[in-house]
């Protein structure tokens, strides 16, 4: 049985565990509430836990908040609804990185034409 997780730092990169047997939700995960409306975090379903959880998830990796907050809900969709609303939760590293890469190119595209920079 877990009893503690340790919490990734911004710009961290690491799998992504989730404990059932840490009943509160603060501490269920190795994710820190860096930013966002709640410090709760969850997994299993489409709500307001597993959008917090995916904001940070988001955050740790990139220390981008703006990227985060635009990708938070395509996380959630494919990543942490489907997980097991009982069961443990576990990401790995390789697949949230991956999943990152495919998604900043649409992001540099869309900042240059809007007029931005471009970023590489």
């Amino acid at each position: 049985m877990i009893t503690t997780l340790k919490k990734l730092r911004a710009g961290e990169r690491e799998d992504v565990r989730g404990a059932r047997s840490i009943v509160d939700a603060r501490f269920n995960t190795n994710i820190y509430p860096h930013i966002g409306p709640l410090d709760e975090m969850n997994w299993g379903y489409h709500g307001q836990g597993p959008h917090n959880l995916a904001l940070n998830i988001l955050y740790t990796f990139t220390k981008d908040e703006s990227f985060a907050w635009d990708y938070r809900t395509e996380f959630v969709e494919e990543f942490l609804e489907k997980a097991p609303k009982n069961g443990d939760l576990f990401i790995p590293e390789q697949k949230i990185s991956a999943w990152i890469q495919k998604k900043r190119p649409v992001l540099r595209l869309i900042k240059s034409n809007q007029g931005g920079e471009l970023e590489l």
